[in-house]
């Protein structure tokens, strides 16, 4: 099987950042347990079709992949803003 790479958008990064560290540590575990499980992506629609979510409680981080070796997180928020937020990064 083929391991992922893992890149965050500077926006994710800057998301990531302003976290608690509680909230920082499960994204990470949410990350790694996804990347090393190899579980089935859960798509979005709509017009955020080609996008994926991982859930972490009330937050999400949202990527895609771009190639069969690449996981690009583009945004992690609350589950409230984080969908508009990348529809408005993408669209604006």
């Amino acid at each position: 099987m083929v391991r992922l790479q893992l890149i965050f958008s500077p926006l994710a990064e800057a998301h990531f950042a302003q976290l608690e560290e509680k909230m920082r540590q499960r994204v990470v575990d949410k990350l790694r347990f996804f990347l090393e499980s190899h579980a089935v992506p859960e798509a979005l629609e709509g017009n955020l079709a080609g996008f994926y979510k991982l859930r972490v409680g009330d937050f999400r981080i949202l990527y895609e992949l771009p190639d069969a070796q690449t996981m690009k997180v583009r945004l992690i928020g609350h589950r409230k803003v984080v969908y508009t937020e990348l529809a408005r990064e993408l669209y604006s």
